[in-house]
This record gives C-alpha cells, structure tokens and sequence, in this order.
C-alpha cells in the first residue's frame, strides 16, 4: 500500500508482492497521491508495518515535514499500524521543515545509511527507537 509512484513502479512485478496504489490528488512535487480520498483509502488498512519517509528529522521536535498533506497522510498509518519504521537518509539528521510529525515515541526503528551522532542519538534512545544502519551495496 503506498501513496508514491516512484515506490508502486519500483515494486510492481516483483515476486511474491502485491502492489496497491492509493487513489486521490496527484501532486508533483511530491510524486504521490494525497488528500481526502487517499486519506480516506488508508484508513480503511490495518498494517503489521508502515515503512515511511520524512524530510527532516529534528532532536527537539522529531520527525519534520514539508507538507502538511504528508503529515496527515503519515499519521494515519502510524495510527493503523502494529510496527513503524522510519527510513532517512543521514542528510536529514538536523535539517528542519515546518511541519511536526506525529510522535516519534510511535516509531520502532529508524533505517539509515549513517549512525546519528549527539544529540539526535540521545532523542532517539529516549523515544524509544532502534537505529538499524543499513550496509552499503
């Protein structure tokens, strides 16, 4: 289940994974559907795992957004999962957006491609999270 088009073409034909695409308003700059009819689609799904994105991720305040469209989005499958896991990119250690996300006690694991250096390790150990640094191809 997924908003973006970039991650239905990537999964779409793959083995053993159906791919459902989420309808509502496209938007380009963000290469996916958002508004009340996505929302509305994804509050119907019960989730073992959301896997999600963010733009920023903040010590003080968690995990950040550009979009206000992508923070509702986000906290309605927070909402219906078991499991979340946030994946970032260490570029968005200590970047900032000016849309808080939903709380970040609510997020298991954050997959990245760095260790967080202080004080952002602090905030997640605090939160809760597992940091899972993914090894390079």
């Amino acid at each position: 289940m997924t908003n973006s088009v970039a991650v239905a073409q990537t999964l779409v034909g793959t083995r053993g994974i159906r791919v459902h695409l989420l309808g509502g308003e496209m938007q380009s700059d963000e290469r996916g559907t958002f508004g009340h009819v996505t929302h509305r689609q994804l509050q119907r799904y019960a989730f073992d795992l959301a896997v999600l994105s963010t733009d920023a991720i903040s010590a003080r305040k968690g995990f950040l957004y550009q979009s206000l469209a992508e923070v509702d989005l986000a906290s309605v499958a927070i909402g219906n999962a078991d499991n979340v896991v946030m994946a970032a990119s260490h570029y968005k250690f200590g970047e900032t957006a000016p849309y808080v996300g939903p709380d970040p006690r609510m997020v298991r694991t954050v997959v990245t491609d760095k260790s967080p250096e202080e004080p952002l390790a602090s905030s997640f150990a605090e939160w809760g999270i597992d940091v899972q640094v993914a090894a390079p191809e």
